[in-house]
C-alpha cells in the first residue's frame, strides 16, 4: 500500500514545492517561451520580495523588465502587456493566489499610474477575460469582479461600458450579463447606489440592483417603529 501511495505522495510534495504557475494567456506575446518565462518570474518574485511595500514593488515592475524585447512598449509582448497578463493570471491562479488578492489589487492600481501602456493592457485582458466567462470558474470570476471593482473604485468608475452593450438584450442567465450585473453590485458596495447610477450610462441603469432603504429604527423593547411610538 505504501509502495503505491509513493507516487502520489511524491506528486503532492512537488505541487506544493512547485504550484501551478496559473498562466491564463489572455494576451499574445511575441516572447520566445524562454524569455517569458525569465520575465514572468522577475515579476512575481518582485511581488514576493516587496508585499509589504506596495510602492516600491509598483516601481520596481514599471521601472523595466531585464529584456529589451519585454520593455518594448509598441511589441505585442511589451512590458505593459506583460506586466498585465502575469499580474491578472497569479490573482487568479487557482485554487488560491500566493499572496492575498488584495496585494495585486493595490499593485496594479499603482502600475496604471506609472506604466503608460498598462490601462489599455489591462482593458485587453478583461475584455479576453469577458469573452470567456461562460467557461470562467464560478469562484474565478468572483475574485475577478472583486479585483475589477475596487480598480474602478480608484479611478472614478470610469470604464467604456458601452462595448459590453450587447449584454442588454442577453437573458438573465446569461454568463456576460450575469458578470456586469455582479460589477455593478460590487461597485454599489464599494461606493453607493446614486454615486454608481451617475456613472453608468442610461441603458446600463436597469441593471443597478434595487435602492436600499434604510430600516426604521425600532422604540426600545416595541416592535414599532420609533417615530410610530412617539405619535
Amino acid at each position: 500500500a505504501l509502495g503505491a501511495a509513493a507516487p502520489a505522495e511524491r506528486a503532492a510534495a512537488l505541487l506544493a514545492s512547485h504550484p501551478p504557475r496559473g498562466r491564463l494567456g489572455l494576451l499574445e506575446h511575441a516572447l520566445d517561451p524562454l524569455a517569458r518565462l525569465v520575465a514572468e518570474d522577475y515579476i512575481l518574485d518582485a511581488l514576493r520580495c516587496y508585499e509589504g511595500d506596495r510602492i516600491a514593488c509598483a516601481r520596481t515592475l514599471a521601472a523595466g523588465l531585464p529584456s529589451a524585447a519585454a520593455a518594448d512598449e509598441a511589441a505585442p509582448g511589451g512590458h505593459a502587456a506583460l506586466l498585465a497578463d502575469t499580474l491578472l493570471a497569479a490573482l487568479l491562479r487557482p485554487p488560491t493566489p500566493a499572496l492575498k488578492p488584495v496585494a495585486y489589487a493595490a499593485v496594479m492600481v499603482d502600475v496604471t499610474k506609472l506604466v503608460p501602456g498598462f490601462p489599455r493592457a489591462m482593458s485587453g485582458c478583461v475584455r479576453a477575460l469577458f469573452s470567456r466567462v461562460d467557461a470562467l470558474d464560478p469562484e474565478l470570476a468572483d475574485r475577478a469582479l472583486d479585483w475589477l471593482a475596487y480598480h474602478l473604485s480608484n479611478f472614478e468608475f470610469m470604464w467604456p461600458w458601452a462595448k459590453w452593450g450587447d449584454v442588454l438584450s442577453a437573458p438573465a442567465f446569461d454568463g456576460r450579463r450575469r458578470f456586469v450585473c455582479g460589477l455593478i453590485a460590487r461597485l454599489v458596495n464599494l461606493a453607493y447606489w446614486q454615486r454608481v447610477e451617475s456613472v453608468l450610462p442610461t441603458e446600463f441603469r436597469p441593471l443597478l440592483p434595487p435602492q436600499p432603504d434604510p430600516a426604521p429604527l425600532l422604540a426600545a423593547g416595541s416592535d414599532a417603529p420609533a417615530a410610530a411610538a412617539a405619535a
